[in-house]
């Protein structure tokens, strides 16, 4: 069994009161995105990762994503498309 913090569930810092670890910058910066063997990865700056089907990203399977060239900033990807660039945040 994990820590609350490691559960995800509101824990007490004793000063700011109860806070959530999504709350903090470094869980929602991504720092890092690739896409390997079909599947988009990202690496956010919290060091947590996450791995999707770019299916589950787009409502649109035929826009015609770049996934090889995907990119990111802070808080959202970037995938090259022949319509123009696709943000997903």
């Amino acid at each position: 069994m994990g820590s609350a913090e490691s559960e995800g569930r509101a824990k007490s810092d004793g000063v700011n009161g109860f806070h959530h670890r999504w709350d903090a910058a470094d869980y929602q910066r991504i720092a890092a995105t690739r896409f390997e063997q079909g599947v988009v990865i990202v690496r956010f700056a919290d060091d947590d990762e996450a791995r999707v089907a770019p299916s589950q990203l787009l409502p649109d399977p035929d826009a015609g994503a770049d996934w090889p060239r995907l990119d990111h900033e802070d808080y959202h990807l970037i995938v090259p498309a022949p319509g123009g660039v696709i943000e997903v945040p």
